[in-house]
């Protein structure tokens, strides 16, 4: 199933989040899970999967945190990507 398809009210993605925040991963873990841990697994781990400098950062932006929970990613608000924004939904 591609990632983006819709599953159960959002992307495969999103809820295979929630699926892994729901089997006891804690909110961070479950971000890491989908950003730092395959990076390194590709081997690209020195330039992605960071939000840091000198990295390469594609960044969402929503109006709930998912660092609390991984459901706010339900609700994308602003996607960047290397810099340059690629999806801003009105207000």
């Amino acid at each position: 199933m591609p990632p983006f398809w819709p599953f159960e009210g959002t992307t495969a993605v999103v809820r295979e989040l929630e699926h892994m925040h729901d089997a006891g991963l804690d909110a961070w873990q479950t971000l890491h899970a989908a950003t730092g841990a395959p990076a390194a697994w590709l081997g690209i781990g020195d330039r992605v999967g960071h939000l840091a400098p000198g990295f390469d950062a594609d960044l969402v932006i929503t109006p709930d945190d998912p660092t609390a929970h991984p459901s706010a990613l339900r609700s994308l608000h602003t996607v960047v990507r290397r810099g340059v924004i690629v999806r801003e939904d009105a207000s």
